[in-house]
This record gives structure tokens, C-alpha cells and sequence, in this order.
């Protein structure tokens, strides 16, 4: 797995088919597919996104959490997995 930040993250909408997973501790994996990816990422994940090395304020965090994300890469399947850990 990779860290990703938004231009990243732009650049594999862009590319082709995404999906995201959505994991928060104590919770089960939340999969997007990959026809909704676009709308998710403009509307939940674009505003919440930490970059890569960025220092976590939790205080500062738009509506008090945050993504985490990280690509993640898999031979068998035809599309990129960015997972997004979510930080509250």
C-alpha cells in the first residue's frame, strides 16, 4: 500500500476505474462501487482528506474526523482500491 493525497486520488479517478473502502475500528469494510466512486469522492471524501505526512489536528478536522488514504494494489482485480481510514 501506497499513501495518497488528493492529486493522487484525482489522477485515479481520472485513470479509470476506483473503488473506495471506508474502515473505521470496530466496524465492517464499507466498499463502494465503482460507478458511485466520483459522487462519494466529491461529496464526502474530497473535504475530509489528510495528506500523506500532514500533522493530524483532531480539533481542526472538518465535522471532527478525517480520511487517512492509502492505495492499494491487487493483481486479480480490475480496478485501484483506495482505503480510507477513517480518524476521529
Amino acid at each position: 500500500m501506497a499513501d495518497v493525497g488528493a492529486e493522487e486520488v484525482k489522477d485515479l479517478l481520472r485513470g479509470g476505474p476506483l473503488t473506495f473502502a471506508f474502515v473505521d475500528v470496530g466496524l465492517p469494510i464499507g466498499w463502494v462501487d465503482p460507478s458511485r466512486t466520483f459522487d462519494v469522492w466529491k461529496v464526502e471524501v474530497q473535504a475530509h482528506l489528510i495528506e500523506p505526512g500532514a500533522r493530524i489536528d483532531r480539533e481542526a478536522l472538518a465535522g471532527g474526523y478525517g480520511y487517512l488514504a492509502s492505495q492499494w494494489s491487487d493483481q486479480s482485480l480490475d480496478h485501484a482500491v483506495v482505503v480510507l481510514e477513517k480518524v476521529h
